[in-house]
């Protein structure tokens, strides 16, 4: 948690935990509009201006959604407006209401409602508020008074073996405290869901005895999309989580709400989401899988027995607590409620960074002043043995631990100087004297939330060189690495790692978090029709995209100011591909286009008219004919035609030098037909170095022409034109030898033998190779070396299924290269506007430059990988 220092509140009003924290809040903001004093707490907040606000925080969007839902019927009566916040609006804010103890930064003066939180006057000396000014009140102001019973179990062999004879037990304690009332079971996996409900159904038939309500819910079964669902809820059974289908959830919980559902399993997520109120919950087992097997927080607890005795549902509600012998009295004193806890060790690098880019902290000693106004702070001085392990110090005693007592001030002097250190190393900020001052680095870095670990990683990484080595780079990260594969997903992840969906078959298991990703990313921008994902997998992979976004931004930042210019060619045609979910080699281009989509992008490819080039020239006609539309045709033609192609011309000069020409060729002119920005990126690096000598931004309608490269030291060039607007349409053109090789890296990362008998990879990608391929691949290397760099790079182009464009002036061989045959890769290809392709296949040397080469991370892995 943190608070920006120097704020001042009038007004804390802290509650324990359960006495039900969205009441707390929506009680608080009413009396706030209404002038109404808070019974027993001699608070008055009066209404002093029309556009006064109040905010109110919860954990999860589905829970604000639902608040403002039931808000704004409530809030309407009085007159006032309810929205979601999604933005920066918090000019004229007055009340803040944080529930579950988020953290947040705010300006004064303001009233603060914290709730769900024990140690409420720590938090009340964390805000500055005056000791007679936190109120605070408990269980007793409960609105429905909460019954908390924990029972132990014998332990099994395993926890999955105990949490599965705890399905003995349930009916038993459902029959005893759930008064033929709606019950909530939490599970700690959503197979155990499933099997506890058909472990019930079983044991005793049907539970609900409304034959009324028994009708009800065959009548709804016949809608579910889910099988199993579909034979236990007309027996008042069901389970939800995250696995079902939306509609299928909307069912179960129309269904619940209407007591026609009397028992419902779920996953800890639905205690922070819906509100689904029950007048029983268990707890069944107080471990849960979350990369293997973790007990509870007390959070997670709190949080899943508030589900029990809503307000305007029941006048009682009842918790138990299944665990196994022993641990009762820990869950006993986990009830009533241990300190809230600062989370800021975990995230300090990120938070501080946020401070110096939000220009609230310039200097050391701003930084210290920052770190004394946050709840680590106050934390520490009352624990300085929980705080000194989560902070270690590499040298020298503790300063929380001195014999003398514990000495804050030092720790928090020790911290900031080495998170300062660590983010100058980074090259996320810069400290130019008393001065810090965020790089652009850092400011992306921080704007996108990316984690500190991952920079760290990626700073010691050796620079991809192509869309295969930044995904699996990318996968590696920290930022993914909760997407692990869960039970019963690496049968049909592998599956499909093998299929001709994936652009780069993998080999072996899919046993972890970054596999994962690169199936979830290569599913998505796989050909139509591309596999249907279960309802689960879906949203991972949704999530995944979302993430991989963001994280791109910050590796183009990265690498550009590393000045690797064959890596940021890499992440600007990954995120355009990213954005439109389809690869640059794709037999199917026009699904990028608006309204096509999977099942348009089928039907024109199989009419002939799956390219970009055949989609423009096509009769309007054909193209509604094969999309079964009466119109439209003429005006996505017209959005086509008026991208711009653009053909790169390189001019050598006498003084070592090269001029970059531009040829525009526009097919249709027209207002309000262009797609996207209008914008391409040009880009050059030179080899061997690989050294970024251009990044320009321009419109591909008028670009920068004449643009002057000097090439001293250098033996070639490499210019790509990467357009934002559509993938496919990018060009690349080439002078002299562009290989990019490092005997260093090729020597402490030699390729690993892929296992013989994989499929080819698909277009643009290397075939694997076993140790004969190896060998042959090396003979045709040697081979090639003694060639003309010019026959050496069109030669090595072709390998890659790449289409080379080169100036023939230049290289007296270049003719004879010519005439030589086309590989099958390359045949059929545009001249201009040539899909961008990798720059070289796996049985190639890696290619990159050591920056510091004692902490590269090393890349044989993404061989083993594929």
């Amino acid at each position: 948690m943190t608070y920006k220092y120097g704020s001042d509140f009038e007004t804390a009003v802290l509650a324990n935990a359960n006495c039900g924290g969205e009441n707390v809040a929506r009680g608080t903001i009413k009396r706030k509009f209404q002038g109404w004093k808070v019974p027993g707490l001699e608070v008055v907040l009066l209404r002093e201006s029309s556009k006064a606000k109040a905010l109110y925080l919860a954990p999860l969007k589905a829970l604000c959604q639902e608040k403002a839902r039931e808000w704004k019927d409530m809030f309407g009566e009085l007159g006032e407006d309810v929205v979601e916040l999604t933005g920066d609006e918090m000019e004229d804010l007055q009340v803040v209401c944080l529930d579950e103890a988020a953290g947040a930064t705010w300006v004064p003066p303001l009233r603060f409602v914290a709730v769900s939180v024990p140690n409420v006057e720590e938090v009340g000396r964390w805000l500055h508020v005056e000791p007679h000014q936190v109120k605070t009140f408990g269980q007793e102001f409960r609105p429905v008074p909460l019954h908390v019973q924990v029972q132990t179990f014998r332990s099994g062999k395993n926890e999955f073996l105990f949490q599965e004879s705890l399905n003995q037990h349930l009916s038993g304690i459902i029959r005893q405290f759930s008064e033929g009332k709606a019950t909530l079971v939490f599970c700690a996996t959503k197979r155990a869901c499933e099997t506890a409900a058909k472990f019930l159904q079983k044991e005793q038939g049907s539970w609900q005895p409304d034959p009324q309500l028994r009708a009800l819910l065959l009548e709804k079964a016949a809608s579910l999309s889910d099988a199993t669902l579909r034979s236990l809820l007309p027996h008042g059974l069901g389970y939800h989580h995250a696995g079902l289908h939306a509609s299928d959830r909307r069912i179960l919980e129309e269904m619940f709400l209407q007591s026609a559902i009397q028992v419902l399993f779920c996953t800890q997520t639905l205690a922070l989401g819906v509100n689904l109120p029950a007048r029983l919950v268990i707890v069944k087992g107080t471990t849960a899988y979350k990369d293997g097997w973790q007990e509870y927080d007390e959070l997670e607890i709190l949080q899943i027995m508030g589900r029990a005795g809503r307000p305007q549902f029941d006048r009682q509600g009842i918790a138990v607590i299944m665990t196994e012998h022993g641990l009762a009295g820990r869950w006993q004193q986990i009830i009533s409620g241990r300190p809230l806890e600062s989370n800021l060790p975990g995230r300090l690098s990120e938070s501080l960074l946020a401070e110096v880019v939000a220009e609230t902290t310039s200097s050391i000693a701003g930084v210290c002043i920052w770190l004394k106004s946050t709840f680590l702070a106050v934390r520490a001085a009352s624990d300085p043995g929980r705080y000194a392990s989560l902070c270690p110090i590499a040298q020298g005693p503790h300063p929380l631990l001195s014999f003398d007592g514990p000495d804050v001030e030092g720790f928090l002097e020790t911290i900031a100087d080495r998170e300062v250190q660590k983010m100058i190393q980074a090259g996320l900020v810069t400290w130019d004297g008393p001065h810090l001052q965020a790089t652009p680095l850092g400011e992306v870095a921080s704007r996108h939330s990316v984690r500190f670990d991952t920079i760290s990683w990626l700073q010691k990484a050796c620079a991809p060189r192509d869309m295969k080595e930044l995904l699996w780079l990318m996968a590696q990260t920290a930022d993914f690495e909760e997407f692990r594969p869960r039970h019963g997903e690496r049968t049909q992840l592998r599956d499909w790692a093998k299929r001709e969906h994936v652009r780069w078959p993998l080999t072996g298991p899919v046993d972890s978090a970054a596999k994962k990703v690169l199936v979830l990313v290569m599913l998505a921008l796989a050909d139509s029709p591309r596999p249907e994902l279960p309802w689960d997998l879906k949203l991972q992979q949704s999530q995944v995209l979302r993430r991989a976004e963001p994280l791109l931004r910050v590796v183009s930042e990265l690498f550009e100011s590393r000045q690797e210019g064959q890596a940021l060619v890499a992440c600007l045609s990954m995120r355009n591909c990213l954005r439109k979910q389809i690869w640059e080699t794709s037999t199917m281009l026009v699904r990028q286009l608006p309204n096509i989509g999977d099942v348009g992008a089928q039907a024109l490819k199989h009419a002939g008219l799956s390219s970009l080039e055949s989609f423009g020239a096509a009769f309007p006609g054909a193209i509604e004919a094969a999309l079964k539309r009466k119109a439209g045709a003429s005006a996505l033609q017209s959005k086509v035609r008026a991208v711009p192609g653009i053909k790169l011309r390189l001019c050598p000069r006498a003084d070592g030098g090269v001029s970059i020409h531009f040829d525009v060729q526009r097919l249709e002119q027209g207002n309000g037909s262009q797609i996207g920005t209008g914008f391409v990126r040009c880009i050059a690096f030179a080899a061997p170095s690989g050294q970024l000598l251009l990044h320009r931004r321009f419109p591909a309608q008028n670009p920068q022409d004449g643009l002057l490269l000097n090439l001293q030291g250098h033996k070639g060039l490499a210019v790509h034109l990467i357009h934002e607007d559509l993938v496919g349409f990018d060009v690349m053109e080439i002078l002299g030898d562009v290989r990019i090789f490092d005997v260093r890296r090729a020597q402490a990362n030699p390729a690993p033998p892929v296992t013989t008998g994989a499929r080819p990879a698909a277009s643009g990608a290397a075939p694997a190779v076993g140790a004969k391929g190896a060998n042959t691949a090396r003979s045709k290397r040697q081979k090639l070396e003694g060639r003309h760099e010019a026959t050496l790079a069109l030669a090595r182009a072709k390998q890659g299924a790449m289409v080379v464009q080169t100036l023939a002036s230049s290289f007296p061989d270049f003719s004879k290269v010519l005439q030589s045959p086309p590989s099958d890769a390359a045949q059929g290809m545009r001249s201009v506007s040539t899909p961008l392709s990798p720059f070289a296949s796996d049985s190639l040397a890696w290619t990159q430059q050591q920056v510091q080469p004692k902490q590269v991370v090393p890349w044989p892995s993404v061989n083993a990988c594929f």
